[in-house]
């Protein structure tokens, strides 16, 4: 699942309602301060510095410190490890809560892909939240099965999501340019439904 919207559209809210029925959820962190992250550990979700699931909880925030640039080294390397041993776990629902952060500035595009392409047989489900959908892996896209995207004033933005969409790119993009305040376009990439429809935050 793929959720594209800016700052305070809506994403943290929806993915939280969606994430209801899963057992086991862990959410990467990747801001020094964060209010989504805030938003997930108030519903009972428990902050870890780095990865060593000791069964304190089923729902976890993966939130390392983060005190400058010097500390994006040691980030990475922190994601890097939990990656890889929830891929050899399986089971868990993981949320990446920027892509683009992860995917730029960590330059973790190939774990990503790897998870992406390889998570489903270890019964791994993943969410990836960004703003800036031109500057994620195309993985993103092409493994997700459900889109929301709220509306976007970028060209290369609404490109990019057009180029999903086959013979209704055009259609698509006047949609997604289109949509209200709080307004959210759903795609289901396997059958190319599409509705819109509001999350309240």
């Amino acid at each position: 699942m793929t959720l594209i919207g800016t700052t305070g559209s809506g994403k943290t809210t929806l993915a939280a309602q969606l994430l209801g029925a899963r057992r086991f959820i862990v959410i990467f962190g990747v801001k020094g301060r964060d209010s989504s992250m805030d938003k997930f550990l108030a519903m009972g979700f428990h902050r870890i510095p780095n990865w060593g699931y000791n069964e304190v909880s089923n729902y976890l925030v993966l939130w390392p410190s983060i005190k400058g640039y010097n500390h994006v080294a040691k980030q990475r390397d922190v994601f890097a490890d939990a990656m890889d041993a929830i891929y050899r776990q399986g089971g868990w629902c993981v949320v990446f809560d920027e892509v683009s952060y992860l995917s730029d500035t960590l330059s973790m595009d190939r774990q990503l892909k790897f998870m992406l392409q390889q998570g489903r047989s270890s019964g791994i489900s993943i969410v990836g939240m960004t703003q800036r959908p031109a500057f994620i892996p195309l993985a993103f896209y092409d493994q997700a099965t459900h889109l929301f995207v709220w509306r976007d004033n970028d060209r290369r933005n609404r490109q990019r999501l057009g180029e999903l969409a086959g013979n209704a790119s055009a259609v698509v993009q006047r949609e997604v340019a289109g949509l209200a305040r709080r307004e959210v376009l759903y795609l289901h990439k396997d059958t190319g439904y599409r509705v819109r429809t509001t999350v309240e935050v």
